[in-house]
């Protein structure tokens, strides 16, 4: 929000972020509201199943000693959520898979760009 007001973003970055906040579809919301005409989603987790989870991601003890809860998404309803204000322009498979998940990214452009150069607010 304090950058929404600073600043006139073209673009957000999502790395490996929207499974740890507590309520990342409200993210996803305020971003579509804003209109950032891009997004880009990387290493993410997406579900096998068709419901979004919640996991505990247990750090491994040699780095340091903690969990974390974690969403895991499912890839249906989170492109659900977007796909009537956003293009996908590009998809991007990440090869990590733990049995329960895997991750993925996306390059998302506001639909309402096209053909109205690069700023669409």
């Amino acid at each position: 929000e304090e950058c929404l007001i600073d600043m006139n973003p073209d673009v957000i970055i999502l790395s490996s972020v929207l499974q740890y906040l507590e309520n990342p579809y409200e993210l996803i919301f305020e971003i579509i509201k804003n209109k950032i005409p891009w997004i880009f989603i990387d290493s993410t987790p997406f579900s096998m199943k068709e419901h979004d989870q919640i996991a505990k991601q247990v750090v491994n003890p040699k780095i340091y000693s903690a969990s974390y809860p974690a969403w895991i998404f499912s890839e249906s309803r989170f492109l659900s959520c977007i796909r009537n204000d956003y293009d996908i322009i590009s998809e991007i498979v990440n090869n990590d898979i733990d049995g329960r998940a895997y991750f993925k990214g996306y390059v998302l452009r506001l639909k309402c760009l096209i053909g109205q150069g690069t700023d669409a607010r």
